[in-house]
């Protein structure tokens, strides 16, 4: 009984250790797609006119130029002058949500599930002896 307790816990912490892997590296091959440039060329290119569209998502910032070519920035800090900045130069923009999970809550909901997983089978060891 006790062992195969501990094979359970074994193969669902394996199990959760993989989940996470395979859920981080697809977080992280998902966002390397995107071309990424400093803020200081993003900068530049919104003073001499050359953005069309902008998507704002906390501190990521979807820029779409005027020949359609995309790539994202970053705000180093918070620049309240920024979007006084892109209604000056007449730059279409709006705001999303940052869509992210985070990565504490996936780690609960993981662990959240092995606990009642492993509380399943200890009742059912428990009910068949």
């Amino acid at each position: 009984m006790v062992r195969i307790l501990i094979i359970f816990v074994i193969i669902m912490a394996i199990s959760i250790t993989g989940a996470s892997v395979a859920f981080f590296y697809q977080l992280s091959s998902t966002s390397n797609r995107e071309l990424e440039v400093d803020y200081t060329t993003f900068y530049s290119d919104l003073k001499n006119d050359r953005v069309k569209e902008l998507i704002i998502s906390g501190h990521k910032i979807n820029i779409i130029m005027k020949n359609n070519d995309r790539y994202i920035t970053y705000t180093p800090y918070y620049d309240n002058k920024l979007v006084d900045y892109i209604v000056e130069h007449n730059v279409s923009f709006s705001g999303t949500r940052d869509e992210k999970p985070s990565l504490l809550l996936y780690i609960v909901i993981l662990w959240f599930l092995f606990l009642i997983l492993s509380g399943c089978l200890i009742l059912i060891i428990y009910y068949f002896n």
